[in-house]
């Protein structure tokens, strides 16, 4: 009998922080900083998936299962403004993570 080994994933790969939106979907107030993430990989099914329903993706991270977040926050990561396109939060990861599908916001 086969037994289920849950995926190990790690937040090494940078800092982000977390503002909220004001009423016209523009950055406003700090909420959080400092809180740390993987980068994961757009893989071709989601990138299709993404284009049919006519929402773009830049990135794909995962952030420990703790971090409040909400899909009219924004991310900040080295300066750069990304919006969330969809939060999911993944159980059966050691430890629980929450995978964030992100936008680049133009300049």
């Amino acid at each position: 009998m086969s037994k289920y080994t849950p995926e190990t994933v790690t937040f090494n790969d940078g800092i982000f922080d977390i503002y909220a939106c004001d009423k016209y979907g523009k950055k406003s107030e700090l909420i959080s900083s400092g809180h740390r993430f993987g980068i994961n990989t757009i893989g071709s099914t989601r990138y299709y998936a993404a284009a049919a329903a006519q929402v773009k993706i830049s990135d794909l991270i995962r952030i420990p299962a703790g971090v409040q977040v909400e899909e009219d926050n924004i991310i900040v990561i080295n300066g750069k403004d990304y919006s969330i396109k969809q939060i999911q939060v993944i159980t059966d990861g050691t430890p629980p993570y929450k995978l964030i599908t992100l936008n680049k916001e133009r300049a």
